[in-house]
């Protein structure tokens, strides 16, 4: 199975929104990874089947998506 990447342009289009507001979303999203992440670490224990390590990455690739 292959995953559709699509560029934030892309995305806009097809929402139907502009690109500050994909950004916004991803900022959001990158907030709420984050917070996820400080669980897993507080806890030592995955926060909705992830990892520390999974969420991390995953809030570095939001903020960039954000930026």
């Amino acid at each position: 199975m292959t995953t559709q990447i699509f560029t934030i342009e892309q995305t806009a289009a097809i929402y139907g929104v502009s690109i500050e507001a994909i950004k916004a979303q991803y900022l959001a999203n990158a907030q709420g990874m984050e917070r996820m992440y400080n669980k897993a670490i507080e806890t030592g224990k995955k926060v909705n089947g992830y990892t520390a390590e999974q969420l991390k990455v995953k809030v570095e690739e939001f903020k960039a998506l954000a930026a």
